[in-house]
């Protein structure tokens, strides 16, 4: 038997050619085919790309359901549409809402024939009723009513109620203003508008000064507009105490702020026309001398 490979003549038995080392096959056992690689497909580059970015977009989109499904439900509220709602403010600490009052027209009766030049013209008209809003520093705050009344000479006579007190006092025509009488004991008399009412004109009384600010201005009360009112600056020297107040033709005293007009210590917020009876009726029940003026 010959080598395959060589030709070499092999001796029985021989597993390897002895000449070129070449593996003797075994008789009627034909040689092993030498062994071929295994042709691999072609890999589908694109369809790869795509699989891969479903993928990614099939976990993402189970990520942002878990963390939905484990937010709490919230009511959006007949709001959300809107849009971001503004945040509420609350109250100054040192400034309290004044009532919303409808507007009104002022009284007939208000109408005066005296010049604005005299404080007169400034007297809250016979038999009329008032309602103001307080918020003193003093930490007074919350409504007075006042009542009006013809008391006969020129006089017109007034009751400023709170809740639990009554003060009645008059308002008397001086040489150089107006001033008010209070019924307490001793009897009590205080400059209540000066005569004098051109810009920048001055009037000092048992320590207290009135400066005259502006004429002839507008005012808006809210419930109703106001015109020619008179801008006062008052100073009471012996408690400390200025102030801003607004006199309006018919009507008197009707705002009171601090000196930067910002802080309203007094506000009418209402007024009425009374009957004559009921303002009498009012002031028998504070006044002990009501019938001596009639």
């Amino acid at each position: 038997m010959r080598c395959t490979r060589c030709g070499n003549e092999l001796p029985a038995n021989l597993k390897f050619c002895e000449n070129c080392g070449q593996p003797v096959q075994s008789a009627g056992v034909p040689p092993r085919p030498p062994m071929q690689p295994i042709p691999r497909k072609k890999a589908n580059l694109p369809l790869i790309i795509v699989l891969s970015v479903v993928g990614v977009a099939v976990v993402c989109g189970a990520i942002f359901f878990f963390l939905q499904m484990s937010q709490p439900s919230v009511n959006p509220g007949p709001n959300a549409t809107a849009g971001i709602q503004s945040p509420s403010v609350a109250p100054s600490a040192q400034t309290t809402a004044l009532p919303t009052v409808a507007p009104t027209a002022l009284p007939t009766a208000l109408s005066t024939m005296l010049p604005l030049t005299e404080a007169a013209a400034f007297l809250p008209a016979e038999n009329m009723y008032f309602k103001y809003y307080n918020n003193y520093p003093d930490g007074g705050t919350g409504y007075e009513e006042q009542w009006t009344y013809g008391a006969g000479g020129g006089i017109i006579a007034s009751i400023m109620k709170s809740p639990d007190l009554g003060v009645v006092s008059y308002y008397v025509t001086r040489t150089d203003g107006v001033n008010l009488i209070y019924d307490i004991s001793p009897k009590t008399e205080l400059l209540w508008l000066m005569n004098d009412l051109a810009i920048d004109a001055t009037l000092k009384s048992d320590g207290f000064t009135q400066t005259i600010l502006k004429e002839h201005q507008p005012l808006d009360l809210g419930f109703t507009q106001l015109t020619d009112c008179i801008v006062v600056q008052e100073d009471f020297a012996t408690v400390d105490y200025e102030r801003i107040s607004w006199f309006a033709p018919g009507l008197g005293r009707v705002l009171e702020t601090d000196l930067t007009g910002k802080y309203e210590y007094l506000k009418l917020v209402d007024l009425k026309e009374v009957e004559q009876t009921f303002a009498a009726a009012t002031f028998e029940q504070y006044e002990k001398n009501f019938a001596k003026l009639n």
